[in-house]
């Protein structure tokens, strides 16, 4: 039997270093509040979201972990 991967929605707010500074996510989700960047994201990376940040390549907002800077 395959494993269903669900897509977690995720909402974010970063610092000028692009650290997650504020967060909602689920998978099912309508954001209270603004939120400037949108992902869909997979549950290892929900599970471990204080160690990724938001970078903008090709004027396109990506997740990459921070170690790999």
């Amino acid at each position: 039997m395959v494993e269903e991967t669900k897509n977690i929605q995720l909402f974010v707010n970063v610092d000028e270093e692009g650290n997650i500074i504020d967060a909602q996510m689920g998978v099912n989700i309508v954001q209270s509040d603004p939120f400037p960047f949108f992902f869909l994201i997979d549950e290892e990376m929900a599970a471990n979201i204080s160690d990724y940040k938001v970078v903008i390549e090709g004027m396109k907002p990506k997740l990459v972990l921070k170690s790999a800077e």
